[in-house]
């Protein structure tokens, strides 16, 4: 009996997961989460990524230029280095200590994202005052 209870939890838990993540951009475009997972949070197993974070990414955004060094493309943004100045504890950074594309954007929170009008960024922000959270000195100042 209890091991009944557990699957339809695990059921209704699994499904209100879906749900919730069919309504963020992701969802929208009938990405799944096995797309990106490995596998699904069942028995024990972690909830890893097929690949590194920012190649994952890259599969669909080949539009965006995210090497540690910048490069050609619509954005310009390092990422998989490690930061030189304190990040803000809510923009997360891999295992490695290193920037993700995860460490600015949202993945999953379909409310923030619905919210957000640049870029589904973690914060609200007009102009480029996101940046500035990290970015606190202008070049050549």
């Amino acid at each position: 009996m209890i091991r009944k209870s557990c699957l339809f939890a695990f059921f209704w838990l699994t499904v209100g997961i879906a749900e919730l993540f069919a309504a963020t951009p992701h969802g929208e475009s009938g990405i799944r989460c096995l797309d990106c997972h490995v596998s699904l949070p069942l028995d024990g197993l972690e909830f890893r990524f097929h690949d590194d974070l920012h190649l994952l990414c890259l599969r669909c955004h080949k539009d965006y230029s995210c090497k540690p060094d910048g490069g050609d493309g619509y954005f310009r943004h390092p990422i998989a280095v490690v930061p030189s100045f304190k990040i803000p504890a809510d923009m997360p950074l891999d295992v490695k200590m290193k920037m993700n594309c995860m460490t600015c954007h949202l993945f999953h929170d379909e409310k923030k994202a619905k919210q957000d009008l640049h870029l589904h960024l973690l914060r609200r922000s007009p102009g480029s005052s996101f940046c500035l959270t990290c970015h606190t000195k202008l070049p050549g100042k």
